[in-house]
Order: C-alpha cells, then sequence, then structure tokens
C-alpha cells in the first residue's frame, strides 16, 4: 500500500518536471555585438565575456544543490524517494541575465522541480542522485551527493553531517556548466508529541563554478561562415558561499523539510521537500 501511495504521488508530481523551450532558456549570442568594418565591408563581432562570467555565476549558484536534510543519515538500510521543488528568486535586473534569457524579461522568480533518491549505507554514509528540471526551458540537472555524519544520533549532541556533490547542467545549447560543493549541516532532531518528530538545523556551503561556453556561431544564416566562430572562456574557477536554514518534519513514513539558502544578492533559493521512506 505505501509502495502505490508513493508511485501515484511521484508521478503526479513528476509530471511537472516536463521542460518546453521558453523564456528561461539561454542564448549566448546575445553578448555579442555587431559592428560593420569599413576596410572589409564585413562585419566586427565583438565579444562581452564579463556579462558571460556574470552568468555563469548566476547560473552556478541556480542550479548548485538544496541541502533539504538536517545532520543525520537515512540509516544502512534506508531508503527516500523524494519530491522536492526550489523557488530561486533572482535579480531581474541584472543586465546579464536579462540578455541571455530569450524575451529579453527574466522572471524574478525560476522555479526548479526536482526527483531525489537517497540510499543510506553503512557507517553513517548515504548516497543520493537528484534529476532537476528548470521550468520554462528545455534546461536540465543530473547531481550525485555523498554524506557522512561523523556525529549523529547522540542525545547530549546536535547532529553533524558533511556533503560532497556534483550538479552538471544538460540541455543548454550555448552553456557548458558543472558545480562541485561541499557543505556542513547541523541540527537536532526533536520528538513532538509522541507521533511525530522536528529537526532545525542550519549550516553553510561552498560552491565551485566551473563554465565555459560551447562554440557560438554569430552567423547562424551562413553556415559555410565559420571563421567568425568563437567560445567564452571562463578565467579560471568561480568560488560562491551559501549559508542555509532550514526544518524537517517526520511522520511515520511521510518527511516534510522546507529551506531558505542565500548565496548573492542575485540569487536566493526557497525550497521545500515531500519525501517517503520506503
Amino acid at each position: 500500500m505505501k509502495l502505490r501511495v508513493v508511485a501515484v504521488v511521484l508521478v503526479s508530481l513528476g509530471m511537472s518536471l516536463t521542460a518546453r523551450a521558453n523564456s528561461n532558456d539561454l542564448h549566448l549570442l546575445n553578448f555579442v555585438t555587431k559592428t560593420a568594418n569599413p576596410q572589409t565591408g564585413g562585419f566586427i563581432y565583438t565579444q562581452n565575456s564579463d556579462m558571460f562570467n556574470q552568468l555563469a555565476e548566476i547560473m552556478g549558484h541556480i542550479i548548485a544543490p538544496r541541502v533539504l536534510a538536517p545532520g543525520d543519515t537515512l540509516g544502512a538500510w534506508g531508503i527516500e524517494v523524494a519530491y522536492e521543488q526550489a523557488f530561486v528568486h533572482l535579480n531581474a535586473s541584472n543586465a546579464a541575465l536579462a540578455a541571455a534569457v530569450e524575451d529579453g524579461s527574466p522572471d524574478s522568480f525560476m522555479l526548479l522541480p526536482a526527483i531525489r533518491f537517497r540510499k543510506g549505507l553503512p557507517f553513517s554514509l548515504e548516497l543520493g542522485a537528484t534529476f532537476t528540471a528548470i521550468k520554462a526551458s528545455e534546461m536540465y540537472t543530473l547531481g550525485v551527493d555523498l554524506r557522512f555524519a561523523p556525529i549523529e544520533g547522540y542525545y547530549a549532541a546536535p547532529d553533524f553531517a558533511i556533503r560532497a556533490s556534483g550538479t552538471r547542467l544538460i540541455g543548454s545549447r550555448d552553456l557548458d556548466l558543472t558545480t562541485v560543493s561541499l557543505d556542513f549541516t547541523i541540527g537536532k532532531r526533536f520528538a513532538v508529541g509522541g507521533v511525530m518528530t522536528m529537526a532545525p538545523y542550519g549550516g553553510y556551503q561552498v560552491l565551485l563554478i566551473i563554465a565555459s561556453s560551447k562554440v557560438i556561431d554569430p552567423t547562424p544564416s551562413d553556415a559555410s561562415d565559420t571563421g567568425n566562430d568563437f567560445a567564452f572562456p571562463f578565467p579560471g574557477l568561480a568560488i560562491g558561499h551559501r549559508g542555509f536554514v532550514g526544518m524537517r518534519l517526520n511522520w511515520r513514513w511521510l518527511t516534510f523539510v522546507a529551506e531558505a539558502l542565500i548565496g548573492t544578492a542575485e540569487v536566493q533559493t526557497y525550497s521545500f521537500k515531500l519525501g517517503f521512506n520506503l
């Protein structure tokens, strides 16, 4: 019965993961300025690398993983399947973001529905995998993570966990983007009325953003003109820092988590998770 309920709910919620081309798709050709070349009668194409770098950092913070768990693990035999929904608040007036999106008018919120699978392992370890769609676009992400809780389950001490994660952006025509993150979480579980538990938590995440562009063709209408093709280079690695707070509620085999994750003035993420412990 429990597995039937989980399957029905996840299929229903998972339908919201369907992505299609729309306003959130990225077009890096908009970062290219076309000017006439009076000497040759042709054109000069100038790349705006500063705007590309800004966009890469913004997108890195958007796709970076949410935590959505306190400082404990599922246990050696635990399995969790969960639906997640992230509401990413953006600075819609950012020039790089406005230039990159299809209609030139980015929304203040970007929706990222996701399905996450977590499997507990012996020795307070835990493996996870996440599929996330970026709504109103053809882009999605695949993520994997490994979690270790050196302190968990002690009556007098809070739980503490360390998680390493990697996330890859897929489906973008122009942007090649990967993030690697390490987060540290502290939390404590409390019984509520003998029927459920609550676990407030907080922590810190450091984020490594690795980005470059794919080959950009400034003359897409002329297939024979490849001499002007180029790729935006990303100058090294960008590092981001984010703090987060959240609350988990457990009732029997159901889990609900709400979280706020604050990184930069350009990107703040608010998320919830509905999980099923199998």
